[in-house]
């Protein structure tokens, strides 16, 4: 049941070319499909196994961790990362409102971001392509 249900965190790809920099295409990328999605889905999978009652993305990842199921530094890369994705979402859905007509979409286009926030969205999305290699080897997703 649990590999079943941990699948739908590895259903949508990573906006990382082959080479591992960031897709830029001119709508933007897909911030939720690409980051938030696979690290909430990901983490309630493993919270789930382990029978950890916490509700939020960051306390379940400091539970896995000190149930040695997560590396701590691990666990606190994908917090980093949580929050970084987190916070660009909000920004591009706060600039939408000062716009006449708001799309309220999920999309922050690289271009606009500056060297600095691009470098830490590439890291990133770099952790959540290695958690979710992690978890489609730990649920045997591989061969599905």
């Amino acid at each position: 049941m649990l590999s079943y249900f941990a699948q739908a965190a590895l259903r949508f790809s990573t906006p990382l070319t082959l080479f591992g920099s960031l897709k830029k295409p001119q709508h933007g990328i897909d911030i939720k499909k690409g980051g938030i999605f696979p690290i909430v889905h990901g983490v309630r999978t493993m919270a789930l196994e382990r029978r950890i009652n916490a509700t939020s993305t960051l306390d379940r990842l400091d539970a896995l961790a000190a149930d040695g199921r997560l590396d701590r530094r691990f666990a606190d890369d994908l917090g980093e990362a949580l929050a970084l994705f987190t916070e660009l979402r909000l920004r591009q859905q706060l600039q939408e409102l000062d716009n006449a007509n708001p799309k309220r979409t999920n999309r922050v286009v690289v271009q606009e971001l500056s060297s600095l926030e691009r470098d830490l969205l590439r890291e990133a999305l770099h952790i959540v392509k290695d958690f979710k290699q992690r978890l489609s080897h730990r649920y045997h997703l591989e061969y599905s």
